[in-house]
């Protein structure tokens, strides 16, 4: 039996994802860049790759929506797993292990175990050890009491010697017996006792147990050389041992020449990345996944893929890395040299742009791989995003038209064509181009691209009503949800008239259109809204329309209902009292910042998932154009209003309130919750003195112990 090697290649690898950051994501907890449908400077690395894969045959995407994620090619999960557990079950009754109960909570155990060389105790270990005891046909109740033993410490890692006793078995399973002591050893870091144990059985014992130990040799040094490494850092001198790392490379050496078919061979040969990756030498590394992207097509299950796209984001990180170090694998090297032509912000680390003489030089490393056009391609972007030589874009591609089922990488010259066309302003021709797109494209990743694109060159026209019209080729809904924030009120208040519009998408609309006439202070046009559409016929995600039912504030300083609020304002705009409590209302439903995009957008997501903007695609910045017009007020501008306005209808209690109020913005950091007005920590001293002196006596100023 050959395993797989994900089997042990990837438990090592993971192992080390939390050792690196640098480059565009960290796995689940930080998100990615976000992905357009071409290859671009500002994807994510992983998503440029995956285009790449795409392209090779080795996944298939079927994006609903933009960005895309990198694992969108994903199939339902593997059932692998699963079954394996199935045949330990199996198994374990076949060799005469009793109580179901009990190897499913080893079982479950094992679900459960840590990270490191840990992660390599999984199910699929049990298996194969159980298999080859069964194969053996051990006589008595060997095979139970070592199947029985594998079973005791599956999972329990550093714990796995605890309670260790030498089995009672026959001369014939001794090895077998040996060889489980060896690897509970292992997995307790007990690493010298279990190397000459997995010495002596690579050279004397049955073919199952003598290859598998010379194999673990190799495991047991590579481990050995990670003892200082605390998986939170980057190897180095001071945490990796040089030595035992040698030592790790001529085990797997050695067992690759007695096996080169072995059971183990994939694995031996996807461990030496590791031993790169500690070693620090990049080029082997880069060598080595160039080698490895060779082994691909279509048959790659896509657990493999996604292993091999999170592996060189994590060690050899593209898009952080300078970009020497990739050219020996020039796909790896063409993540780089995009990542590398990124806008640098200040103070982040930068790494050298990459100018079209290194490019020059490296032409023969991509027409020796087979990639000539992805070198094509590069030179071509680096025109666009570099040079910013948008005509002679267009003339290089003057003569290319689009296919029904483009490569990724034709794609890709396609769009920057069309973004050229945007850059000179050449809107006819750029709308033309998209059209054209829409029309003959069949991938619905590169269709729904263009939809977007198509829909960016409307708006910067001013013709962002073509969006929603009836027979619009931009039908996708979170295209026509994401334009939601650039429309002007007489289109958002047409869009509520339209019975064949999304739900979603008018009720966007709606939120838009009150949410942004009361921050801008036009509580007229709000209440005209709210008269002829009640909230109750449109629904949002969580809370977003919740504030407009809200029945206001009946203790302490009470306030009446919003939609009161927004009548009294209208009849008595001169109200200390309506301001504060307009300056609650959005203080309370946090409608100071500046609302997500997508109004039922999770803010934790939205900055990681974005749409692009026209900067993203390296286009000129356009001018940002409020479309509600005027000044957006805040909760500290009503509050400030309150104490400074002369010709207020104020009471005391309103004064001390407004002060208690602008004061307590800025609590604990010392930075303003309210708005983004910057108000010198002198001026806040000043309210919290005055609330202090001339309202003392007041409930807001009892209460108030400090100014920030």
């Amino acid at each position: 039996m050959k395993l797989s090697a994900k089997f042990l290649i990837f438990p090592l690898s993971f192992a080390s994802a939390v050792a690196l950051a640098s480059g565009d994501g960290c796995d689940f907890w930080c998100g990615e860049f976000p992905n357009a449908y071409f290859l671009a400077p500002d994807n994510d690395s992983r998503g440029n790759l995956g285009l790449l894969l795409e392209d090779q045959g080795v996944v298939h995407y079927r994006p609903k929506a933009m960005p895309f994620h990198y694992g969108e090619f994903m199939e339902p999960a593997n059932p692998a797993a699963a079954e394996s557990e199935n045949t330990v079950t199996s198994l374990a009754a076949d060799l005469g292990v009793v109580g179901g109960d009990s190897v499913a909570s080893d079982l479950q155990r094992l679900a459960a175990s840590g990270y490191g060389r840990c992660l390599t105790d999984n199910v699929q270990a049990v298996e194969a050890f159980l298999k080859e005891l069964k194969n053996a046909s051990l006589p008595g109740q060997d095979g139970m009491l070592l199947a029985q033993e594998r079973l005791r410490f599956a999972g329990l890692c550093e714990k796995a010697m605890e309670s260790y006793q030498p089995l009672p078995v026959s001369e014939s399973a001794k090895p077998y017996a040996r060889y489980l002591e060896a690897a509970a050893s292992f997995y307790a870091g007990r690493y010298e006792p279990s190397l000459a144990q997995f010495k002596a059985l690579s050279a004397d014992a049955p073919d199952w147990v003598r290859e598998t130990s010379f194999y673990m040799l190799g495991r047991v040094a590579l481990n050995q050389a990670q003892i200082r490494f605390d998986l939170w850092s980057e190897p180095s001198a001071e945490n990796i041992d040089k030595a035992f790392l040698d030592r790790a490379a001529s085990a797997f050496g050695d067992y690759l020449k007695a096996y080169p078919e072995g059971r183990y061979a994939d694995s031996a040969k996807g461990l030496f990345r590791k031993i790169h990756w500690l070693a620090a030498d990049n080029a082997a590394l880069a060598a080595d996944y160039q080698a490895w992207l060779a082994t691909m097509g279509n048959g790659t299950t896509s657990e493999t893929v996604l292993d091999f796209i999170d592996e060189t984001e994590r060690k050899a990180d593209p898009a952080g890395n300078i970009v020497d170090a990739l050219w020996p694998s020039p796909v790896l090297a063409s993540l780089g040299t995009l990542a590398s032509w990124r806008p640098q912000n200040e103070g982040e680390p930068s790494v050298p742009p990459v100018d079209v003489e290194m490019l020059a030089a490296h032409r023969g490393d991509f027409a020796n791989a087979g990639l000539e056009p992805l070198w094509s391609y590069l030179s071509l972007a680096h025109a666009f995003w570099m040079e910013k030589n948008y005509s002679e874009l267009i003339r290089q591609t003057a003569s290319e038209r689009i296919a029904a089922k483009p490569s990724n990488l034709a794609y890709s010259r396609w769009v920057l064509r069309g973004l050229s066309l945007m850059a000179l302003r050449q809107f006819p021709e750029a709308e033309s181009h998209w059209l054209e797109t829409l029309k003959t494209v069949e991938h619905p990743g590169q269709k729904i691209q263009a939809q977007w694109l198509l829909a960016l060159t409307w708006n910067e026209t001013g013709r962002l009503d073509s969006v929603y019209a009836k027979d619009s080729p931009v039908a996708l809904p979170e295209v026509q949800d994401y334009f939601i924030h650039k429309a002007k009120p007489p289109l958002l208040e047409s869009l509520l008239k339209r019975d064949d519009l999304p739900p979603r998408t008018k009720s966007l609309a709606y939120f838009r259109l009150v949410s942004q006439w009361v921050r801008h202070r036009d509580f007229a046009a709000a209440e005209l809204i709210l008269a002829a559409y009640p909230p109750t016929e449109f629904a949002l995600a969580g809370d977003t329309l919740a504030p407009l039912s809200s029945e206001g504030e009946k203790e302490g300083y009470t306030c009446p209902a919003f939609r009161e609020l927004l009548a009294a304002l209208q009849k008595t705009p001169d109200s200390g009292r309506w301001l504060n409590c307009m300056g609650d209302f959005l203080r309370t439903w946090n409608w100071n910042a500046p609302a997500p995009v997508i109004a039922d957008a999770d803010p934790v997501d939205f900055d990681l998932h974005r749409w692009h903007e026209p900067g993203d695609y390296g286009l000129p910045a356009t001018p940002a154009e409020d479309a509600f017009g005027g000044k957006t007020y805040t909760s500290m501008d009503y509050y400030r209003e309150t104490i400074e306005r002369r010709g207020l209808v104020r009471t005391d209690e309103d004064l001390a309130y407004a002060l208690h109020r602008a004061t307590t913005c800025f609590a604990s950091s010392g930075n303003n919750h309210c708005g983004d007005q910057d108000i010198p920590k002198a001026q806040r001293a000043a309210w919290f003195k005055r609330l202090k002196t001339q309202y003392k006596n007041s409930p807001w100023a009892t209460g108030q112990k400090y100014y920030w």
